[in-house]
């Protein structure tokens, strides 16, 4: 799925595969007014590093509160959405990660009534072909990649969709900051934001409002941002010397500019790491050729 020099550049240096939210949690902790207390579960084959989800299987992103919103302004909002790999280089290290905007422009050219893929015929009748098929370990014990010969869509043409009560005060300044990270790390046009303060019933959308990505970041440092980023990334990705299963710990008290810790453990040694996160993990290892040498 990656383009070819991505691939062998990442075999030869090295990279850090994870979750968007890993990153936007990250840049932006050290401003987060809110206590902070997650664990995220790693794996280490040479140099590449995996990041999973947090064991709290009851997380969230508060921000978008499910998909009633996006029912009510996207089209198709039943549908699942793109997935776009993208790659962020700091200095030092290299995140590689996914993400899933919510919508497309309105102005970009109406697409056809998408399908619901059901079974093989489905696929081949609107024009996609197996493109690959392997092994995995879990539960889904084949992967199957179809493709179809379709022009890509830039990211800028991305919209991120979000729901929260004001952006008014220093909560409000938090709230635009993780509005911004999630889209500047795609690279999006934009995001659409939903007010609810003052409205009856409670929690009833009162404003929609657009925001770019310029009009989000206008008071805050970006290059603080990415500074502080760039050395949490160095410093687990240095510190996570040894192969196998690891656990990353973040902390912070309440409050702006309290400080954040991070805390790494390998293995057994307090590592605690969520049988969903094993089974990913062992995945990534049978897919990269290799046996699945991670241990529950």
């Amino acid at each position: 799925l990656m383009p070819e020099q991505l691939v062998a550049d990442i075999h030869e240096h090295g990279g850090l595969f994870c979750p968007r939210f890993l990153l936007v949690d990250l840049a932006c902790s050290v401003l987060s007014p809110y206590e902070i207390d997650e664990e995220y579960p790693l794996y280490r084959r040479d140099n590449l590093l995996f990041a999973g989800q947090p064991g709290d299987t009851s997380w969230n992103d508060n921000m978008r509160q499910g998909r009633q919103l996006e029912a009510a302004l996207v089209s198709y909002a039943w549908m699942e959405e793109d997935r776009v790999l993208t790659t962020l280089q700091l200095p030092g290290v290299r995140a590689i990660y996914s993400a899933a905007p919510d919508a497309i422009d309105p102005s970009e050219a109406a697409p056809d009534t998408p399908f619901e893929a059901v079974d093989e015929t489905g696929y081949e009748s609107k024009g996609y072909g197996l493109s690959d098929e392997f092994d995995v370990c879990g539960k889904r014990p084949r992967c199957r990649i179809w493709k179809g010969d379709w022009s890509d869509l830039p990211s800028d043409k991305y919209l991120e969709v979000k729901k929260t009560t004001h952006l008014n005060g220093r909560p409000g300044d938090f709230k635009r900051l993780k509005f911004w990270l999630q889209g500047v790390l795609m690279g999006c046009g934009g995001v659409v934001v939903a007010t609810t303060d003052g409205t009856k019933p409670e929690d009833t959308v009162g404003h929609i409002q657009r925001y770019s990505l310029e009009e989000l970041s206008w008071n805050i440092d970006v290059q603080g941002v990415w500074s502080s980023l760039a050395e949490m990334l160095q410093y687990i990705c240095t510190d996570t010397d040894k192969n196998g299963l690891w656990s990353l710990k973040v902390c912070k008290s309440r409050g702006s500019g309290t400080p954040v810790s991070l805390q790494l453990w390998h293995g057994g040694e307090g590592a605690s790491v969520p049988d969903s996160a094993i089974e990913t993990f062992r995945s990534v290892e049978a897919f990269l050729g290799a046996s699945c040498a991670a241990s529950g």
